[in-house]
């Protein structure tokens, strides 16, 4: 049986990301009236596990990856 190492990685969370965009002040915050703003995404480049940013309106977090 091959084992994989790169997966290994990835299962105790130390995933390659590589981001649609950098994060900005703007990410944290960003106008609900904005049509043309984009929310960043990125992937881990081993697995392949994909990631949303989500803004903290309101909370004690500027915002998460979920």
């Amino acid at each position: 049986m091959k084992i994989n190492y790169r997966n290994i990685k990835c299962k105790i969370g130390l995933h390659k990301w590589v981001q649609s965009k950098p994060l900005t002040g703007y990410d944290m915050f960003p106008s609900p009236f904005d049509s043309k703003y984009s929310t960043p995404t990125r992937t881990c480049v081993r697995c392949g596990e994909r990631q949303k940013w989500l803004p903290g309106y309101g909370g004690s977090e500027i915002g998460c990856w979920i």
